[in-house]
């Protein structure tokens, strides 16, 4: 019945958060990949990307929690994908980097720890991160990185 795309895009986006809100993300993160592809709308893009990225963080928490460890670091990645520098994608970084170094990948692990300890932002992340890659045996460099090519 919305009589322009833009419209559209905007019913889209709302029925994501509504979806989010009450049946899950499950189901949201369809909608949110749909309003990415489609919109042309800066602003909504903005929202569609924190909205996917609170959405694929919770999933990978709920995946850690039921010992399905390469699915959570599939969703931690694509929250780290939406803007690795909000505070949701620096968590989710952090996430996957636990995860990748819980299944032994120690590389993957120390690039996603380097992305966060390497960035301009100072947080508790940024701490935890620098202390993984201390005990790992490496030094944060000074040079920022954009982050790892997560999958």
């Amino acid at each position: 019945a919305a009589s322009d795309q833009a419209t559209v895009d905007s019913l889209l986006a709302l029925h994501a958060r509504l979806l989010q809100q009450t049946s899950g993300c499950g189901q949201a993160m369809f909608q949110y990949r749909a309003v990415l592809r489609r919109t042309q709308d800066s602003a909504l893009v903005g929202r569609a990307r924190k909205g996917a990225a609170d959405c694929a963080l919770s999933l990978g928490e709920r995946a850690v929690t039921s010992g399905r460890d390469e699915d959570a670091a599939l969703w931690f990645a694509e929250a780290a994908r939406m803007d690795s520098s909000s505070a949701t994608g620096r968590r989710a970084l952090f996430a996957y980097g636990e995860t990748r170094l819980m299944q032994g990948d120690t590389l993957a692990a120390a690039l996603a720890y380097q992305a966060i300890a390497s960035d301009t932002v100072s947080d508790s992340f940024s701490g935890k991160a620098r202390a993984r890659l201390a005990a790992l045996g490496l030094t944060p460099t000074t040079n920022p990185v954009t982050g790892p090519d997560l999958p």
